[in-house]
């Protein structure tokens, strides 16, 4: 008989979805097979029928599960394996994929507001326009975001950055010059509010990803905060690169080697604009 734990922060509905969800994942029942029966669920966890209903719940409104009156519960969708978001490497790769299949947009506010930015972040620009978006693909949220851009270039194309996506439409700015830009990406667990808005449980997984843009005087032209559903994230990584890879690698260290160094300054990522930000007049 499997347990739930009665000390852990998530309730034991959203205990038990997330059992049945990675059964599911791990092929245990496959599209089409019929989950067991609630008395059967209640049972193996030692559950209220109520607890095994609110875990259905979870998974029927996520696409997961269907279920069919009189005849059961059926497992609808994979989860994970139609909707995983790899998670990018470069910016000209996310960028790639953007275009490709862009995501449908929501917008919540739009207000002027100040990023909390770190040492390590550097100069806060004068001021920041301040955008809370969600994110969704196949009518499933998959990020909140808030996205701070500098109102210096929020001003150049205001109507337009309303209704685009902002990293898309800055880089391609010829005003606008990113020098360095870093992601870093932790999991955490949701709080209230973001769980309500992704549609997760409070305190389950989620991806916080967080992007900096920077100009070659250290300025932040533009930070993102997205918290993503942690069920639809996936990181890969290419530990054994081809033999083409391995020399495109070879190269670049190469000319790295070859290049003067200028202290400890970052590089700039290749192919993206020039330094700096211009501002016309």
């Amino acid at each position: 008989m499997a347990t739930l734990s009665e000390i852990d922060p998530l309730p034991l509905y959203a205990q038990l979805a997330a059992l049945l969800r990675q059964r599911i994942v791990r092929g245990e029942w496959k599209e089409g097979d019929r989950l067991p029966a609630h008395g059967e669920l209640t049972h193996e966890f030692a559950v209220a029928r109520v607890t095994v209903r609110q875990a259905i719940s979870i998974l029927e409104r996520d696409g997961i599960v269907k279920s069919r009156r009189g005849r059961g519960t059926f497992v609808a969708a994979q989860p994970g394996r139609r909707r995983r978001l790899p998670m990018h490497g470069t910016l000209m790769s996310m960028l790639t994929l953007m275009q490709a299949n862009p995501p449908d947009m929501d917008k919540i506010e739009e207000r002027v507001a100040t990023p909390k930015l770190g040492p390590e972040d550097g100069t806060p620009a004068p001021s920041y326009v301040c955008f809370r978006r969600l994110y969704r693909r196949e009518a499933i949220t998959i990020n909140v975001a808030s996205l701070y851009l500098d109102e210096r270039i929020f001003r150049l194309a205001p109507d337009r950055l309303r209704e685009t996506y902002i990293v898309q439409e800055i880089v391609s700015m010829p005003q606008v010059h990113i020098a360095q830009a870093s992601q870093t990406v932790t999991v955490e667990a949701a709080d209230a509010a973001v769980a309500g808005l992704l549609h997760v449980a409070a305190g389950a997984p989620i991806a916080r990803l967080r992007r900096v843009f920077r100009d070659a005087a250290g300025v932040v032209l533009f930070i993102g905060e997205y918290a993503y559903r942690g069920d639809l994230v996936q990181l890969e990584m290419d530990l054994i690169p081809t033999p083409a890879a391995s020399s495109r690698s070879r190269a670049q260290q190469q000319a790295t080697r070859a290049r003067p160094q200028t202290g400890s300054r970052k590089p700039s990522l290749p192919r993206v604009r020039r330094a700096g930000f211009t501002n016309p007049r």
